[in-house]
């Protein structure tokens, strides 16, 4: 063989020596990202081989990821169901004067810059059409027109005469999540939005109507005779401006802008879905009529050595409806020092509020006495009375408890309260359901630091079955009154019902323990100060004053707002909330005189637990293996995830 013949064979050799090396690195990468990476995913999509065909005579199980479903239809299925039906029931049905459902021959002019933000892959011109209704060009004006460069809200387009079309009109007031505006401070509610909007605006807080809105409004109001307004909010909302406008005739409120919730608005317009949602928040007029918005701003420690923020809670437990309902019903039963109130002027929507096509009736409520054990079960029968519609009918029940001077220096306060709740299945008209719930004793005791135990004050503790918190308010004067309780019908906000709520007579009670036996006591007495509460027993007296003095700094973090201008309250920090501040201790009574184990490099491996209890020793021979950095690292991502599409 020649010297180039055997020039050849050699690179030919070392040709194939490298294609062989190769494909053994791709195979041992496929290898390794097929076994460690997309193990999980290949397990569900194409399951595993049985131990008794893995040429390991049944010895290992190779499934290590048990899921009950796969990545098939079924569970496509299952979360498109689920989806679905939780958009259906969650949209809140506010208004509606002969306006909904709307038939398809009306075309709807779609106005507000903020409709355009609406959905995913699914905007809200889509879902109406995909309902069987024409969209006007209206929608255009928000897309390519001149309202495409506006946010909505504080920045809404306005509407000329050439933005008008026929039909019917359907006007959307958008406020973004804090989500999908990455924390931004223009989403917080206890400012005036001087620094954002125009003089118009400048006293306005975020979750109320802008000018801009309201121009837009009066321009439809003055062309349709029917306007359907979409709220679209992750907060409750000032909607008392809308009573201006003469032909706003339904109003709905969507609790989510994803593409399901758009397609169940349209359905819902249409009525091929009978509206069911309620609720879970007190509409107010005003959102700073509550206690709670006294001590919410801008409030910062004078005197540390770095920036120390705080807030004081002086309205108790009286938040949301526990605070309007309740002072409500101590106007209409003339509780001393109440105050002026005022409830159809505080209140637009209350909790638990929300209208259907259908109507049901409630009847035959019966409240049974408590067992051994100390339950109890409420029950009703409900019943769609409408001709045409079906539809679901949320039934809630409420408890008012005595309220005495005991309850004032031991400090157990009462307020309405829910306490239990239930959704019925599909009624059709005529259908009907009987819906029970059970309850506990405990459930109606209020905790007393005082006494270091949960109380049960003597006297009469009403049951109510109500649509919601109003309702039940008033369900229960009206049986007070029956039962010969002083309430001055005169003062009432709508009417009751004494055949929805009876009561339950407990003697003074104190529960000393909780349900292991373990004896009830103060945790946290020496932890913090306290401060002046509202109280039931004194609503005018005690109602909170911002908790701090009116510095001179200005703040657009505060609703305080004088000439479109907020301020800072400011207190003198005292040594020992200082000292608290400045602790590195967690507090905790329990010491630890010996340090965990790491590094210990067992032979325990984590395919080893599998199948083991939480309790199994090996469990903490696998973790002493672990470094003091991967600790660490786990503890501070343990708990992050990526952004949400919003």
């Amino acid at each position: 063989m020649t010297s180039s013949g055997k020039s050849r064979n050699r690179r030919f050799i070392t040709v194939c020596v490298v294609i062989a090396a190769l494909i053994a690195v791709v195979a041992i990468v496929v290898n390794v990202l097929a076994f460690v990476v997309f193990d999980t995913y290949f397990t569900d999509v194409f399951g595993s081989t049985p131990p008794s065909n893995s040429g390991a005579n049944g010895r290992l199980d190779l499934e290590y990821h048990k899921s009950s479903y796969r990545l098939d239809s079924s569970l496509e299925e299952a979360i498109g169901d689920f989806r679905k039906v939780t958009a259906e029931e969650s949209i809140v049905l506010l208004e509606n004067e002969n306006c909904l459902p709307l038939p398809r021959s009306n075309a709807i002019s779609i106005y507000g810059a903020g409709s355009r933000l609406l959905g995913d892959d699914l905007t809200l011109a889509g879902a109406l059409v995909g309902a069987g209704y024409t969209v006007t060009p209206s929608w255009d004006y928000y897309v390519s027109g001149g309202g495409a460069g506006y946010s909505g809200g504080f920045r809404e387009a306005p509407i000329y005469g050439t933005e008008m079309y026929g039909g019917v009109g359907l006007f959307v007031i958008r406020r973004a999540s804090a989500s999908e505006l990455g924390g931004a401070r223009d989403i917080d509610l206890p400012r005036g939005m001087y620094d954002r909007a125009g003089a118009e605006d400048a006293d306005k807080h975020y979750l109320e109507l802008s000018e801009g809105e309201k121009s837009a409004l009066r321009a439809l109001n003055g062309n349709y005779e029917k306007i359907i307004v979409v709220v679209s909010s992750p907060c409750a909302f000032d909607l008392d401006a809308l009573e201006e406008f003469d032909s706003v005739k339904a109003t709905l409120f969507l609790p989510d802008e994803g593409d399901d919730f758009l397609t169940a608005l349209a359905n819902i317009i249409c009525g091929k879905v009978t509206p069911s949602g309620r609720l879970t928040d007190t509409w107010a007029a005003d959102a700073f009529s509550s206690p709670a918005m006294e001590n919410f701003g801008d409030f910062a420690f004078v005197g540390a050595p770095v920036d120390y923020y705080y807030t004081e809670q002086r309205e108790g437990i009286y938040v949301g409806y526990r605070y309007y309902e309740t002072r409500y019903e101590d106007f209409v039963t003339g509780r001393a020092n109440v105050g002026d109130f005022d409830y159809s002027s505080e209140v637009v929507y209350p909790f638990g509020y929300g209208l259907s096509y259908a109507t049901f009736s409630c009847d035959g409520f019966e409240l049974t006495a408590p067992d051994s054990g100390g339950n109890m079960t409420a029950s009703a029968v409900v019943r769609n009375t409408s001709l045409y519609f079906g539809g679901n009918d949320t039934v809630q029940f409420y408890l008012s408890a005595p309220f005495a001077g005991a309850d004032v220096s031991r400090g157990t306060e009462k307020a309405l309260a829910l306490i239990a709740y239930v959704k019925t299945g599909y009624l059709a008209p005529g259908g009907e359901e009987t819906v029970t719930v059970t309850f506990n004793l405990r459930d109606f005791a209020s905790y007393s630091s005082v006494n270091e135990a949960y109380v049960l004050t003597e006297g009469r503790y009403y049951i109510a079955v109500a649509g919601n918190a109003h309702e039940a308010a008033n369900n229960i004067l009206a049986a007070k009154y029956r039962d010969g309780i002083g309430v001055d019908p005169a003062r009432m906000c709508g009417s009751g019902n004494a055949a929805r709520a009876d009561f339950y007579y407990c003697a003074e009670t104190a529960i000393a323990s909780d349900e292991t036996g373990g004896k009830i006591r103060n945790r946290f007495s020496a932890e913090s100060e306290p401060s002046e509460k509202l109280s039931r027993g004194d609503w005018a007296g005690t109602y909170p004053t911002p908790a701090g003095t009116r510095s001179g700094t200005v703040s657009d973090f505060d609703e305080r707002v004088t000439d479109g201008v907020g301020y800072r309250y400011e207190r003198n920090i005292d040594e020992r909330t200082l000292s608290g501040l400045s602790d590195q201790s967690s507090g905790n009574e329990t010491y630890y005189d010996e340090m965990p184990v790491f590094g210990a490099k067992s032979d325990v491996e984590l395919i080893d637990l599998r199948g083991k209890g939480y309790e199994d020793a090996a469990w903490s021979v696998l973790l002493e293996n672990m470094l003091p950095g991967t600790l660490s690292s786990l503890v501070a991502r343990a708990g992050q995830i990526g952004r949400a599409h919003v």
